[in-house]
């Protein structure tokens, strides 16, 4: 009687091959959560810009209610942010749409990326006032990044 005994052969390499996928598996796993992470970082600033935004909007309109005079004589019509104002020494009914226009354009350039401001007199409604404040969404991008705004209509 010849009786031959087999041994079972061991598996070699399994054992590596389910902890490489294993490793796979996990890095996918963090690598989403990294993303997720920064969309959330990303997503907080923005809000927070535009929590920015909507006060300067209303800063300017407080400022405009507190100048009637001023308004009235049209100084406030059609502002771009790209004029130069500058404070003037003293403040008048006149001059004072200088000085708030010059310290909203510094809170502007303070508290935004690339933070711009306008206002545009309503040709339709008298005393109708639309507050313009644009933003970069994200810092570092300079000017070729997306942009975002919010527009404030009030009437004075």
């Amino acid at each position: 009687m010849n009786t031959k005994i087999y041994k079972a052969r061991r598996q070699s390499g399994i054992a590596m091959m389910e902890v490489l996928i294993t490793m796979i598996v996990l890095a996918i796993g963090i690598l989403g959560l990294v993303g997720l992470q920064y969309n959330a970082l990303k997503n907080g600033n923005n809000a927070q810009f535009r929590y920015q935004a909507t006060l300067l909007a209303y800063e300017m309109s407080e400022r405009m209610r507190a100048n009637p005079l001023g308004v009235d004589a049209g100084h406030y019509n059609n502002i771009s942010y790209a004029s130069s104002y500058s404070s003037p020494g003293s403040l008048g009914a006149a001059t004072m749409f200088q000085h708030d226009l010059a310290e909203w354009k510094q809170n502007l350039d303070d508290s935004l990326p690339n933070g711009e401001g306008s206002i545009d007199a309503s040709p339709l409604v008298a005393g109708a006032f639309t507050i313009n404040v644009r933003w970069s969404q994200s810092e570092g991008q300079g000017t070729g990044g997306a942009t975002d705004s919010i527009s404030l209509v009030v009437r004075m």
